[in-house]
């Protein structure tokens, strides 16, 4: 086991690599890769933002078309609203005109002629007709 790893380890420091050092040229190299490699990804980058940009002109264009329709269906609603708060107001006004002269014609009209037509044999009692059948029995019975 010793020996695997004394040989292992003497492999590895005699190898070139590890003494190696990168040169200009492979530098040069690196950064071209580089390069090519940040080109590819930002024309990557400009077509998918190409892409979103129609959606979201597509989803704009159809969104501001359902805002105006629904912006002309309030327009006609307050439009119908109001017509009839017009509609209301005259009415309104027609009732108050009404009312006015149903109470100047009821204060014209004599009252008298009005309590006799509506009065009550009564007077306003409504057990006025038990009370006469109580008396009318009450003087049957004194009498007999």
């Amino acid at each position: 086991m010793k020996s695997r790893l004394l040989l292992i380890l003497t492999l590895l420091l005699l190898s070139t690599p590890v003494f190696g050092e990168l040169t200009n040229a492979d530098l040069d190299k690196i950064n071209t890769i580089l390069k090519e490699s940040e080109a590819r990804m930002k024309e990557h980058v400009s077509q998918e933002i190409a892409k979103v940009n129609l959606r979201v002109d597509a989803l704009d264009k159809r969104l501001t078309s359902e805002i105006r329709s629904v912006d002309k269906r309030f327009d006609d609603m307050n439009k119908r609203l109001d017509d009839m708060n017009k509609r209301l107001d005259d009415m309104n006004k027609r009732l108050d005109n009404q009312f006015t002269l149903i109470l100047a014609l009821s204060r014209s009209l004599p009252l008298s002629s009005v309590s006799h037509k509506y009065s009550s044999p009564y007077n306003g009692d409504t057990n006025a007709p038990k009370t006469r059948k109580l008396k009318h029995n009450n003087s049957k019975l004194k009498h007999s």
